[in-house]
């Protein structure tokens, strides 16, 4: 299908400029500048030499610039791509957050004369820049980041047909040249999404932090791929037409700092730039296995602090197989091609003592757009793959343990984001059903958890046989070797052993407890294993898991739900834990076990 006709339906995001933010200075400590400009200090990426474009809806006048005289953009070179141009006020705050010099996060751009600031009237860059006035293919888009602050809403000539075939044009668009582009939604917290550019999967679609804006909450995508989330950021502004060039400063900031890597890539940039995101700043931000983003506001609020590292952390190159070696706790991959049905893994490691606080990963991969008219004109088809994202807990053996998982059905974007992972070796796994490129990114951050162990213990039912309780101190094949309590009736037999700990914090954040045993003398699957904590303000035990004993060192996690408190007495800060080994009827000869205990202790945060 062509289309050979000019549109003229596109408005500005904001609708008063009176009350947006505009100085400059508190959202880039909300979005983590500040505290990465005071480590980075004059060393820290400015966006310098990175080429930008700007499209934006012009005013009354025909006016589509800023103020290039103002002392925002007085060092900066600017190329007029649609004739000449007055001040466009709208324009004006847009351009002061995406590359400001007193007012953005990437005050470098447009300095360098050989990579100036490109700006266009939007109608103009959408009928001859993306060829749609002439039916052609879209010319090469030769910029890293790209900024549209301005929305389309259907209506008259503008329908769903067209606005498909805008949106394919700027997927291809991305494809192409791998720019990273960033368009804002509407300012109607209840209202349905607009259709351009809000729809497109190669872009990031941008809200508010307030979540005044259109969202997936209550109005899902319904062109172009229905039933996806939007927008997949948001950041601090009053206004989408200028939380929107928020990010795009932030992208030409990292496109500096990653220049000549392929964390520039489209989808890895995306990734990193998600991946960074917070939630704290949200009561109510939920995901779930089938949906990798919150329906209001994404991935969560823009922190550049948070990207910077993730791309800082470096590439690590996902394996085909077991990996060999461990990624940092933050960082990021572009993969050229995984081929359908295949797999990419990626092991990290949590230490001893420690807790994840956070950690999110993040996988994107773009629409795969094909121009198959071959006489010039611009004739889609898409394909999009449909990959999952899956987190492995692999302390007891590679893939041993699905932790969480996102496949979503319709969105380009999977997501697994956690709080308080116990020490561990863990995988992720990335799939896909077709051949495609794809970028993931991920960070976490630490904290110190020391293992609390046990003080004392009290055996209700068996004997210890080898070894004591200082051997469980530890994961260090050193065992505390206990036997079944004598008796004539082996499927009877069992041991039920409390340890009982200390902690001095009273009010936990976290709590959690770890045991690694294994079973000698006895077949897997004929000795039942139970975890129990004590639950000190119904004074009971609270059953937390039950599994079959195996005769390979077994590890054991729980973290803890709800009131945490229930776990710790809040006057002597006393833990207490009960494990238990029995054996079930069973059908044949009977036989003697002994249970190996590697570790038990409890993990206990703010």
């Amino acid at each position: 299908m062509s289309f050979s006709y000019r549109v003229f339906l596109l408005v500005v995001l904001a609708f008063s400029l009176t009350t947006c933010r505009v100085d400059g200075q508190q959202w880039k400590t909300d979005v983590g500048f500040t505290q990465l400009s005071s480590e980075f200090g004059s060393g820290l990426e400015t966006g310098l030499g990175v080429p930008v474009m700007f499209a934006e809806v012009a005013n009354g006048g025909g006016d589509y610039m800023p103020n290039v005289s103002s002392s925002n953009f007085g060092s900066k070179t600017f190329v007029y791509g649609s004739g000449p141009s007055a001040t466009n006020s709208h324009a004006n705050t847009m351009s002061t957050n995406f590359y400001g010099s007193i007012g953005s996060i990437a005050p470098g751009v447009g300095n360098d004369p050989l990579q100036p600031v490109n700006g266009f009237e939007a109608n103009d860059w959408i009928n001859f820049g993306l060829g749609f006035a002439t039916g052609t293919d879209p010319n090469l888009q030769p910029y890293a980041a790209s900024n549209h602050s301005y929305i389309a809403t259907l209506g008259g000539s503008f329908t769903e047909a067209v606005a498909v075939n805008l949106l394919e044009r700027l997927d291809f668009s991305i494809n192409q040249t791998e720019m990273t582009t960033l368009v804002g939604s509407s300012n109607s917290g209840a209202g349905q999404l607009p259709a351009l550019w809000v729809h497109g999967y190669n872009c990031i679609t941008v809200g508010v932090t307030d979540g005044s804006h259109a969202a997936s909450e209550t109005a899902p995508t319904y062109l172009y791929g229905n039933g996806r989330i939007k927008p997949e950021i948001v950041a601090p502004s009053t206004y989408t037409s200028f939380s929107t060039p928020m990010v795009a400063s932030a992208a030409s900031l990292l496109h500096e700092a990653g220049v000549g890597t392929d964390a520039v890539r489209s989808e890895t940039m995306k990734a990193i730039l998600l991946a960074g995101a917070t939630k704290d700043e949200f009561d109510e931000w939920s995901r779930s296995p089938t949906q990798p983003l919150d329906l209001r506001y994404g991935a969560g609020e823009l922190n550049i602090y948070n990207s910077y590292y993730i791309q800082a952390g470096g590439e690590f190159d996902g394996q085909t197989g077991v990996p060999a070696s461990s990624v940092a706790l933050s960082g990021w991959d572009y993969e050229p091609e995984i081929t359908a049905g295949s797999d990419r893994y990626y092991e990290f490691v949590v230490p001893e003592n420690t807790l994840v606080d956070e950690l999110s990963i993040l996988l994107t991969w773009n629409m795969a757009i094909t121009d198959v008219d071959p006489s010039g004109g611009f004739l889609a088809v898409q394909s999009l793959a449909d990959m999952s994202l899956t987190l492995f807990d692999s302390d007891n053996g590679f893939e041993a343990q699905v932790v969480d998982f996102s496949d979503s059905e319709v969105d380009n974007i999977e997501h697994v984001y956690l709080k308080n992972l116990m020490p561990g070796t863990y995988h992720f796994r990335v799939n896909s059903d077709m051949d495609m490129d794809f970028g993931v990114a991920w960070r976490s951050a630490t904290k110190s958890a020391p293992m609390i162990g046990a003080l004392g213990r009290k055996l209700l039912d068996g004997l210890g046989i080898a070894g004591n309780l200082a051997d469980t101190q530890t994961s260090d094949d050193t065992y505390y070797s206990l036997a079944p309590s004598p008796t004539s009736n082996f499927s009877k037999q069992k041991i039920d052993m409390i340890v009982v700990s200390e902690t001095t914090i009273t009010e936990p954040g976290f709590v959690g407890f770890r045991f690694e045993a294994s079973m000698v003398g006895g077949p897997s699957g004929d000795v039942i294993q139970q975890l129990r904590l004590f639950d000190g303000v119904t004074s009971s035990w609270e059953l937390v898991d039950v599994r079959m004993a195996t005769n390979a060192d077994l590890v054991v996690k729980y973290s803890a739900a709800g009131d945490l408190s229930r776990f710790v007495n809040q006057q002597t800060g006393e833990i207490i834990a009960k494990m238990t080994w029995l054996s079930p009827g069973f059908a044949g000869s009977p036989f003697a076990w002994t249970i190996d205990l590697d570790q038990a202790g409890w993990q206990v945060a703010d």
